[in-house]
């Protein structure tokens, strides 16, 4: 299950294009710098996180639009 958080808690994740199947970007990369994933909001600026597109906040690792792979 892919859970997402809401204020402090943490709840299953209800997006049903959770591993962006449906050709939806998930996530935006900020020059090349950052990730925000569209889930949730978070934005991490940790490299790895950037290269393996990865929310560490809903614990997802985020796939390219259907375009882009």
């Amino acid at each position: 299950a892919h859970w997402h958080g809401r204020g402090s808690a943490l709840m299953p994740c209800e997006d049903p294009d959770v591993e962006g199947t449906l050709g939806a970007p998930t996530y935006e990369i900020l020059d090349g710098a950052g990730i925000r994933c569209l889930r949730c909001g978070r934005t991490s600026y940790h490299p790895r996180d950037v290269e393996e597109r990865y929310c560490g906040y809903c614990h997802v690792w985020h796939q390219p639009p259907q375009g882009e792979r």
